[in-house]
């Protein structure tokens, strides 16, 4: 009997050792499969309208990453500007489509996560390598950072020395407060140019006019009082910059067609024509006027102060994000691509190629030599958390903002009837997505 137990003793070892073995066996043979399993990645992005040059930044870091993993493939899909949020809002309700998309600043790449529809990069990536991400906390909400910044791009005042001299202005010397630069607007105007250029058609360009909208404010999120009911846009502490939008366009400073004329169009025909001495230029197409066009011709100035607040005088700059949709299969393999495109050799890349400051902090400021790229990078670094526009829900300014603003530029409101407008709207808002105000409200406190 003694005899029967130890060999029944000696048969389950080994019948667990086999057992063990197998299994291993298969583990191994399961992880080798999904190594060498054949994946596809589709990545749905925006392209290169404001930075010329990130094509082949996307396609030589694609071909990159391929050569490093055989077996994956990824798909770049480029939007059009009027599609991208539709075509992502549909793919969103049929959680299909991209596996990796693209997201201008702010709310933009937000409210998809207040809506499930991201995944949170800090799930995937470790603190350590959160930490190397240009400003985490634009896009952090109940404690997850739900995107990775692709680029940032940096979007100043610039003016035309030379006509600024033609004008009786000092080429070095641009104005630095409003009344300055009105007093400029009328020497510019007299001279036969076009003051400040501007192109708004369908409402999008007048979003950039939001440069002026921090004067009273001391950070960005502050506009977010407004969204969830704490104060009231009607105050000019908000709102001023409607009034003084409307004062260029009673002045006959900008361009009468602004209202009718899309963003690039104008910048090209009127700034990069020489037909306007200021404008509001992404920073590699003011590379491009000055290096190609305007030759030497381009300056970068602050926007002129009319206020008291931490961000007065504070230039535009956008990060552009790039976040892992709540449905792709391959998480984690987006997850590591993600992590390839803010490598160091990615973000001197981006700089070589086009001139864009990657929203990486891999990226080694000292390879900027010129006077210029230095001057994009001071602004960089002085102004990055100033934009208030990626803190207006997507109702707000698609609904409200970019109307109200279509309407001051073509002379059919004044700045009182659009910021009365924009507050109905934004009560309009709170009344039908209360689970969005409590998300804005959560993002908020992030800021108190």
């Amino acid at each position: 009997m003694r005899k029967i137990i130890i060999l029944l003793g000696v048969s389950i070892l080994i019948v667990s050792f086999l057992f063990f073995i197998g299994a291993k066996k298969k583990a191994v043979e399961e992880a080798v499969s999904v190594e060498e399993e054949q994946v596809e990645l589709v990545w749905w992005w925006w392209g290169e309208q404001d930075e010329p040059g990130l094509e082949k930044w996307v396609k030589e870091t694609v071909e990159m990453y391929e050569a490093e993993h055989p077996n994956i493939k990824i798909k770049t899909v480029l939007q059009p500007t009027d599609e991208l949020i539709p075509a992502f809002q549909a793919a969103a309700q049929s959680r299909s489509g991209p596996d990796i998309q693209f997201f201008w600043a702010g709310t933009v790449t937000m409210e998809p996560a207040f809506n499930g529809y991201l995944a949170p990069i800090s799930d995937y990536w470790s603190p350590e390598e959160i930490k190397m991400l240009a400003f985490p906390e634009e896009v952090t909400w109940n404690g997850k950072v739900w995107a990775v910044s692709f680029y940032t791009t940096i979007c100043p005042m610039v003016y035309n020395k030379e006509i600024f001299a033609e004008a009786g202005l000092d080429p070095e010397n641009p104005p630095k407060t409003w009344d300055e630069f009105l007093d400029a607007c009328a020497k510019i105007k007299k001279a036969g140019y076009v003051p400040f250029a501007i192109g708004a058609s369908g409402g999008f360009g007048f979003s950039w006019l939001q440069i002026f909208a921090g004067m009273h404010l001391d950070s960005p999120a502050e506009i977010l009082k407004v969204w969830v009911g704490q104060d009231d846009f009607t105050d000019l502490k908000y709102s001023d910059w409607f009034y003084k939008i409307q004062e260029l366009v009673d002045k006959g400073y900008i361009n009468e067609d602004a209202h009718t004329l899309n963003l690039w169009t104008a910048n090209e025909e009127y700034f990069g024509g020489g037909k306007a001495a200021t404008a509001l230029l992404p920073s590699g197409t003011a590379r491009l006027i000055n290096e190609e066009i305007l030759v030497g011709k381009v300056g970068i100035m602050n926007p002129p102060i009319f206020g008291d607040g931490k961000l007065a005088g504070m230039n535009n700059i956008w990060r552009k994000n790039i976040g892992i949709t709540e449905w792709s299969p391959h998480k984690e393999i987006a997850a590591d691509f993600l992590k390839f495109t803010i490598s160091e050799d990615r973000a001197r890349a981006m700089y070589d190629i086009c001139n864009v400051y990657s929203g990486s902090k891999y990226f080694n400021p000292a390879v900027v030599k010129d006077d210029m790229g230095k001057k994009f990078y001071k602004e960089l670094n002085k102004s990055f958390s100033a934009l208030t526009d990626a803190f207006d829900p997507m109702f707000i300014t698609y609904e409200s903002i970019q109307p109200a603003g279509q309407n001051i530029l073509a002379g059919e409101w004044s700045a009182k009837e659009a910021a009365e407008f924009v507050e109905k709207q934004a009560q309009q808002w709170r009344e039908t997505n209360p689970e969005f105000v409590k998300a804005y409200s959560e993002w908020l406190k992030s800021y108190e």
